[in-house]
């Protein structure tokens, strides 16, 4: 019977040249019996001549999906469809492209191994061949070089396609690291900044960046010393030197300054130099950060030199003056006891400016500590009116308290002291044998505790600054005492508890001076 050519079909390749089905099947059959030892001979080419230098691989994963290849192209024969790209038969080709990308196979390797397999190909149906006469040869050569072809471009399309995903992956991960990177080929020149480098270091991340900007860059070490980035960091790396990291203060061109700690490596590639990378990670914050512990650690080292070393003398000072006085008040010296409490009122205002001071520095840190629990307001202001009788004129302080008013949550010691302030201030700028009166009531939740005076009043333009640190009005600066914290200090233990403070005044009528604190268990 005679033998049928292929022919194309509608919509697909078909055979590459005139030819008879028998001799494609026959083609085909001789390469699926040959299979095995065409694998085995590929393979052994293939590790010896391409992968001679890759001792991780093993037999197996070099062999991979090459018996699917394989296969593939007696298939393509079989059905007579040698460029047929979409073909099932070509998945093989297109997993063995994905598998040799995944273990970093140089592309030029891939084309290696079809070479390779070109010519084992064409050795196991080298005895089906010469049973073929020269045209119908001619044709089958024709379309199997076709099959190896399509295979061979099938895989080379999915490393480049693979390949430029994975560029795009690594190039968008190179842009998104947080620290400077600058790569450099082996002769030094630039090849990629990205975004970190741009803003750390000032330069172009666009592919403009060359050692000329580079070298624009100051660097600093934190004695001081000049750092030139590419001489110190770059040519070493070039080298084969790597740079351990190295804190630097840089000025970018446009005279930013950053802190920056610097480092640099070689780039090898199957034990190659390929270049360098330098490293620059952002380290501002953390020197901020150790700069306000510094700052933090001599303010902690103030507060307990100024709590301590000048309290400690101050009161040994104060008690003993205190000692003589109550020694002398039998002996009647009016001199000596005049000079005597002279000596105590200046160590008391010595020791409220202390105290103010110490108090101010720990509200500023952000120190102040409270140990809140209930409080009625009316017991504890009687309290420390009695307590307070031998340094303040408190024969002259009303306390009208409902009995009945609501506890409040608050820190006694830090009410104490809010109370105290309030008090001296109302007793201190009010006319003597004028009243004082504390006086208290709820409002939504809170207890607003008012301290109102007989004095002067305090003037409309100073109002607003009357809680401000070392703010004086000008009846302060006339009386020349303190340095302006007591209401400042007043604010921020309030503010601690979570309530406010304000004033309200009258030039000629007097003041009233306000504080909220949460009423208990709200």
């Amino acid at each position: 019977m005679a033998q049928q050519p292929v022919t194309a079909r509608a919509g697909r390749a078909g055979a590459v040249a005139g030819i008879d089905t028998v001799t494609l099947e026959g083609a085909a059959d001789a390469i699926d019996a040959s299979a095995g030892a065409v694998i085995a001979r590929w393979l052994e080419r293939v590790r010896a001549n391409v992968f001679a230098d890759r001792p991780d691989l093993s037999v197996d994963a070099i062999r991979n999906n090459l018996p699917g290849v394989v296969r593939g192209v007696a298939e393509a024969l079989r059905r007579g469809q040698p460029e047929e790209v979409e073909a099932r038969w070509t998945v093989a080709a297109v997993e063995h492209a994905h598998e040799r990308l995944r273990r970093n196979i140089r592309l030029e390797d891939l084309v290696r191994e079809y070479q390779i397999l070109r010519q084992e190909i064409w050795g196991g149906i080298r005895a089906y061949v010469a049973t073929l006469d020269s045209a119908r040869a001619y044709a089958l050569a024709a379309n199997t070089d076709s099959v190896l072809d399509t295979m061979a471009t099938i895989a080379l399309r999915t490393y480049g396609e693979e390949l430029q995903r994975e560029i795009a992956r690594l190039d968008a991960t190179f842009g998104a690291i947080p620290d400077a990177l600058i790569l450099c080929d082996p002769e030094g020149l630039v090849l990629r900044t990205n975004q970190a480098a741009e803003r750390l270091l000032g330069v172009d991340e666009r592919g403009q960046t060359t050692r000329e900007r580079l070298q624009a860059v100051q660097a600093f070490t934190a004695e001081g010393a000049p750092y030139p980035i590419v001489p110190s960091l770059i040519e070493p790396a070039l080298r084969g030197e790597t740079v351990s990291p190295v804190a630097l203060r840089v000025i970018r061109p446009d005279g930013r300054t950053a802190w920056v700690a610097a480092s640099a490596a070689p780039i090898y590639q199957d034990a190659r130099m390929t270049g360098s990378v330098a490293v620059f990670t952002d380290i501002s914050a953390v020197r901020e950060v150790r700069a306000l512990r510094e700052l933090e650690r001599q303010r902690e080292d103030l507060l307990r030199a100024v709590s301590h070393d000048l309290r400690n003398p101050l009161s040994a000072v104060l008690g003993q003056a205190q000692l003589a006085e109550r020694r002398l008040e039998r002996a009647e010296p009016d001199e000596a006891r005049r000079g005597l409490q002279s000596i105590i009122a200046a160590a008391r205002r010595m020791d409220v400016m202390i105290q103010d001071l110490v108090d101010a520095a720990r509200a500023e840190a952000g120190l102040i500590r409270l140990d809140r629990r209930a409080v009625r307001m009316r017991d504890f202001a009687l309290g420390l009116r009695e307590r307070l009788s031998p340094a303040l004129d408190v024969d002259r302080i009303d306390v009208e308290v409902p009995e009945d008013l609501p506890e409040v949550w608050a820190d006694p010691a830090r009410l104490e002291r809010i109370l105290t302030n309030l008090w001296s201030n109302a007793l201190k700028y009010s006319a003597p044998g004028t009243r004082v009166t504390v006086s208290a009531r709820t409002e939504d939740g809170w207890v607003v505790t008012s301290v109102t005076d007989r004095g002067p009043g305090i003037p409309p333009e100073e109002l607003a600054r009357l809680f401000e640190r070392y703010f004086r009005g000008a009846a302060g600066r006339e009386r020349g005492e303190g340095v302006g914290l007591g209401l400042y200090i007043t604010r921020r233990l309030v503010e601690a508890h979570g309530g406010r403070i304000w004033v309200e005044s009258q030039v000629g009528v007097g003041s009233t001076f306000s504080f909220s604190l949460p009423v208990a268990g709200t």
